[in-house]
């Protein structure tokens, strides 16, 4: 995978390619007229805060449609942060009521994704550079397992291909172009995928790994592969129980998590069981600290993506698509892990200087997560 400008496949393309406003409906009773805690908070392309709005309602992004300047063709074109129906939605400019909005207020409040009394927690505190992880390090961890095909032997094998992130009782979010037919399940309180059940250097052991079923694979509506929205929802066949080897981890589900850049982040860990100078895949779970580096670096806007890594020798490869990126927060005192961004795309070979990996940020998909996931 290759860290390449993005595209995005929306009905905005037809409107912005049309060179007039023209064929775009006007507000009527096709659109209802909605309170302000309709519309959830979401981050412009010049990384401003707003509202997520139909496009019709929101008079400074639709005074822009159709025009002919590039820059602001772009801009349109990267504002837009869902649907309504068929009508795109657009990130729009708070308007001067907004402003007084209580960044600790509750942007998600569905009861479905762990609390923060029991998400994100990790016995181990100390992290190194690409280092191997310690046994239950981060218990959110999940290994994608995939029915394979021996065309050698004609037999069939589990082989693990992607990572994901436990967040509930019964989801798994990972990268959308991990989810294939093969996709099979998913494997939780995993640490060497060789070993069964897996000890430290002490002698201690964790259970064995737990193996669940994949029985419905959510994929954000308008990814394309290789492209832009990289993100996916697993529901697994049952709800697993949480222990010392398998917790979920935290979500941004707060005003200020959804707004928060983190520009300028340095202590952001990824992990995986991706490949590694010398293997094609890493027995044991890695971690590697990347720092966060602007994405206008690289696109003309900031996308709602987060870019990190960019170090010589350090960061996410391949088989660590889907995998989480982590960074530590406090809650009521304590430490909590967070996940921000699942690993999309990334330069080939891997771990290239100045050449950081694609990241989707999860705060731009919560409103989605939240429709998305089911008792």
């Amino acid at each position: 995978m290759f860290v390449k400008a993005f595209t995005v496949g929306l009905l905005l393309v037809h409107f912005i390619s049309s060179g007039s406003t023209s064929s775009l409906p006007t507000i009527s009773s096709k659109i209802k007229r909605q309170s302000i805690d309709d519309y959830p908070p979401c981050m412009m392309p010049d990384g401003q805060h707003g509202r997520c709005k139909p496009i019709q309602t929101c008079q400074s992004i639709n005074a822009h449609v159709g025009d002919q300047n590039p820059v602001k063709a772009r801009f349109v074109w990267h504002s837009e942060c869902g649907f309504q129906g068929e009508e795109p939605k657009v990130c729009c400019p708070l308007s001067t009521r907004d402003t007084s909005l209580d960044e600790n207020s509750q942007f998600v409040k569905t009861d479905l994704l762990a609390s923060r009394e029991e998400c994100g927690i990790s016995s181990y505190s100390k992290i190194f550079r690409g280092n191997v992880t310690e046994l239950g390090e981060f218990p959110w961890m999940a290994a994608l397992e995939y029915e394979m095909h021996s065309k050698r032997s004609g037999n069939t094998f589990i082989d693990v291909r992607c990572g994901g992130t436990l967040i509930s009782k019964r989801y798994v979010v990972t990268a959308a172009h991990c989810v294939e037919p093969r996709l099979r399940s998913v494997r939780l309180g995993e640490h060497n995928l060789r070993t069964n059940p897996d000890c430290d250097k002490d002698g201690d052991c964790a259970p064995k790994y737990l193996s669940v079923d994949v029985v419905e694979r959510v994929v954000f509506k308008t990814y394309k592969k290789n492209q832009y929205h990289d993100i996916a929802l697993l529901r697994l066949k049952e709800e697993v129980e949480f222990s010392d080897f398998i917790k979920p981890v935290c979500l941004p589900t707060t005003v200020k998590d959804v707004y928060r850049s983190y520009r300028g982040e340095n202590n952001v860990i990824v992990a995986g069981w991706g490949l590694t100078e010398t293997e094609k895949y890493s027995k044991v779970l890695l971690k590697a600290n990347v720092p966060i580096v602007s994405s206008t670096k690289y696109f003309d806007y900031d996308e709602g993506l987060i870019l990190a890594g960019g170090q010589e020798g350090t960061g996410a490869c391949f088989a660590d698509s889907g995998g989480p990126l982590m960074i530590e927060g406090r809650v009521m005192g304590d430490t909590r892990w967070f996940a921000i961004g699942v690993v999309s795309n990334g330069p080939d070979p891997c771990a290239q200087a100045d050449q950081p990996t694609t990241f989707a940020r999860i705060s731009k998909y919560m409103t989605w997560i939240e429709d998305t996931i089911r008792p």
